[in-house]
């Protein structure tokens, strides 16, 4: 049985520099940007044909 990632997050400092890399460069489909204070994040949510990614903004410097 081949390998297969469900689910990844990547920390990024710029989520408009990475949204437009993830969503618009690479075509990925964009599900919402939702601040989770509990987090202290900003988390934008993407998918593949397989799979989930969520791009992970601090909001602290914490």
């Amino acid at each position: 049985m081949p390998i297969q990632i469900d689910h990844i997050a990547v920390a990024v400092t710029d989520m408009d520099a990475a949204l437009k890399f993830w969503r618009d460069t690479l075509g990925l489909t964009f599900g919402g940007v939702e601040h989770v204070a509990a987090e202290a994040s900003d988390i934008a949510f993407l998918e593949t044909d397989n799979a989930h990614i969520e791009l992970v903004r601090p909001t602290t410097s914490d």
